[in-house]
């Protein structure tokens, strides 16, 4: 593939993160024409990336109420991968990484939809607040169950093969989240609640338009008491619902970026042309 086609396909990749990453769009596109100036060397196409990375941290982690959660979220994931690429080399990684494209292209079309599903209906002025927190809810059970599920599983086969162990991505589909905790930073599991997971998927929820609180109840088991929660509609975006939005984003849109980087860094990368490095 030559600089024109890497380039081409950079664009592409900097319209995906033109929503909710602007300025690593702008960034990114910036790079794809900096990759055909005449006289680019090695060293400005490293600088250029550096920014984009900065870029996309920067438009991550933000600066509101939750900023400190998305920043450890962030530099977690950045250990997590880059612990993998270090020990493993580029190929090995790339193979692991191949093992979980098609979930990653899924999540990102799952994204899509709850994103617009939430403009739809929790961001909608035409519902009161009861409906509003309703409608959370059971957003946050098709989140949990469509999208966080996946991404927790695919960091936990990253983890192993860090670890020298090769995981069969189908044989773990099935496996309940809570079995990963140990294997991963706790921080990746903050806005997953399964007892809160289990009240809404068995209708065991209710909102007190008194007080304006949602009551979440789970039942007892063999090994944990009884569970009963109540949450304002912020509590409950910000504790719960905000943070799996927040990581899965990070996760599908931290690996493609990775896909990026491909484009530019790949061993001969440009075809018959390669970048100088400075003197």
């Amino acid at each position: 593939m030559g600089l024109s086609e890497r380039a081409g396909e950079l664009n592409k990749l900097a319209m995906r993160f033109e929503k909710s990453f602007p300025h690593t769009s702008s960034w990114l596109k910036r790079l794809s024409k900096d990759l055909l100036l005449p006289k680019v060397t090695f060293g400005e196409i490293e600088d250029d990336w550096n920014d984009v990375k900065l870029a996309f941290k920067n438009d991550f982690v933000g600066s509101d109420g939750n900023w400190k959660y998305r920043e450890k979220c962030y530099m977690a994931l950045e250990k997590t991968i880059n612990g993998m690429i270090g020990k493993l080399g580029l190929q090995k990684s790339k193979e692991t990484f191949d093992k979980i494209l098609p979930e990653l292209e899924t999540g990102t079309e799952a994204l899509n939809n709850l994103g617009r599903i939430y403009l739809e209906l929790v961001a909608s002025k035409n519902l009161s607040e009861s409906g509003r927190y309703y409608s959370s809810c059971f957003m946050y059970l098709v989140f949990v169950e469509g999208v966080y599920d996946e991404n927790i599983r695919m960091l936990y086969t990253f983890q192993k093969a860090t670890d020298g162990v090769s995981i069969d991505y189908e044989a773990i589909k099935e496996t309940g989240i809570r079995t990963f905790k140990k294997n991963l930073d706790p921080v990746f599991f903050e806005g997953y609640n399964d007892r809160i997971r289990n009240a809404i998927a068995h209708a065991r929820f209710n909102y007190d338009d008194a007080s304006k609180v949602m009551s979440f109840r789970d039942r007892a088991t063999k090994v944990r008491p009884e569970y009963s929660k109540s949450l304002s509609l912020k509590e409950f975006g910000t504790q719960c619902y905000g943070k799996l939005d927040d990581f899965c984003r990070l996760v599908i849109f931290y690996i493609i970026l990775l896909g990026a980087r491909d484009l530019v860094f790949a061993p001969r990368p440009f075809g018959k042309t390669t970048l100088k490095r400075a003197s």
